[in-house]
């Protein structure tokens, strides 16, 4: 087919490159952002231990599995929204 090898490659080196490297700014970028959400969640954390029963709040704030928690809940938002402007834009350029 002529014409065919002028389109680009969804699945090049570059474009793979490109996604790990935004992959990575948004695992960098969502610790000081789930530190500050966790933080500010704080009476969040204090209601969940005194209605479970669950350690949630130490002398020192919150547990460590809090922190992981809204590590996971920042990074698997910002992801998704990544993927979502990145499917939108593949499907502009159909």
């Amino acid at each position: 087919m002529p014409g065919a090898d002028q389109r680009p490659r969804p699945f090049s080196l570059m474009n793979r490159l490109a996604g790990i490297l935004i992959g990575l700014l948004i695992c960098i970028v969502a610790v000081p952002v789930a530190v500050l959400v966790t933080i500010i969640c704080r009476p969040f954390w204090a209601w969940l231990e005194s209605t479970t029963g669950i350690e949630a709040i130490g002398h020192s704030g919150p547990a460590e599995w809090c922190y992981l928690c809204i590590y996971l809940i920042v990074i698997c938002c910002a992801g998704l929204g990544w993927a979502a402007r990145r499917r939108g834009s593949q499907l502009e350029k159909q």
